[in-house]
């Protein structure tokens, strides 16, 4: 199998992700500290056309009401006016 050249290099800081790493695993020890997954879906005002998915992930909030806090903010401000068509799904991970 041929190697593929390229033009630049990877250069990682490996203490700065050690360091996240070590912070995220402080969080996680945390017992009131939960992992949430989410799913943000628009469904259109028009019948014609679908629903479609706006973002999709993981968060870590204290309880699932931190969490919808959280994720509201992630909604775009020209969907909050109609909020009667977007949709969010949750549930701990």
């Amino acid at each position: 199998m041929a190697q593929m050249k390229t033009k630049y290099k990877l250069d990682l800081d490996t203490s700065m992700v050690e360091e996240k790493f070590n912070n995220l695993k402080e969080i996680m020890m945390n017992e009131e500290t939960k992992v949430f997954q989410y799913v943000i879906i628009y469904h259109p005002v028009e019948e014609e056309k679908s629903s479609e998915m706006a973002m999709n992930g993981f968060l870590i909030a204290d309880s699932r009401d931190d969490a919808l806090v959280k994720l509201g903010i992630l909604i775009p401000v020209e969907r909050r006016a109609d909020m009667d068509g977007v949709e969010v799904l949750i549930r701990p991970f």
